[in-house]
């Protein structure tokens, strides 16, 4: 590159230190965890929804 040092997310970008077998590891587990998180929140949304329409529901539960 001319002379010019390459950072270090350039040097990852034309050759990665993690192999093929590692990333699509790590793929999967985000997937898998983001997955977990868009249903949790979707989860906390509706419970949070319901709450501030009747909060008598959740009574015994909070406070």
């Amino acid at each position: 590159m001319l002379g010019i040092p390459q950072s270090k997310f350039q040097q990852e970008m034309t050759n990665p230190s993690i192999n093929n077998v590692e990333l699509n590891k790590l793929k999967t587990e985000l997937y898998s965890a983001m997955f977990k998180f868009q249903l949790m929140h979707g989860k906390l949304h509706k419970i949070t929804k319901e709450w501030s329409e009747n909060p008598k529901l959740y009574q015994g539960v909070v406070g």
